[in-house]
């Protein structure tokens, strides 16, 4: 009984699908990097760039079959992400935007700690 859960196992194993995998990281003396990875479909990919900045994208396949891919930037402009499956925030232009030094001193003008 045990031989042949044993073969049975290794049967198994033999007729299975392969793992498509694949995974790589450089790195120089700079500071800049890259990774690449793509396993069991799901794959990223990323530039590191010594100044600080970083760009790159992931992918997956989502509960429906269908693959999702997210693209994104890191840097002086702060994090941005676009990809197919986010939601997108309305953009009212009707709304007026004040300067940034309108937050600053109301926050002095109320007296909130750190704004004194």
């Amino acid at each position: 009984m045990k031989i042949s859960a044993v073969l049975l196992v290794l049967v198994a194993a033999a007729v299975a699908k392969p793992v498509d995998q694949h995974v790589a990281v450089t790195q120089d003396t700079a500071g800049n990097y890259k990774i690449s990875l793509n396993v069991d479909g799901q794959s990223r990919a990323e530039q590191g760039n010594a100044d600080g900045t970083v760009s790159g994208s992931y992918s997956y396949i989502d509960a429906n079959g269908v693959l999702q891919t997210v693209q994104y930037t890191a840097g002086p402009d702060g994090f941005r992400a676009t990809g197919n499956n986010l939601p997108v925030a309305p953009i009212d232009h009707n709304v007026p935007v004040g300067e940034a030094g309108d937050v600053s001193n109301t926050l002095l003008q109320q007296g909130l700690p750190g704004f004194a």
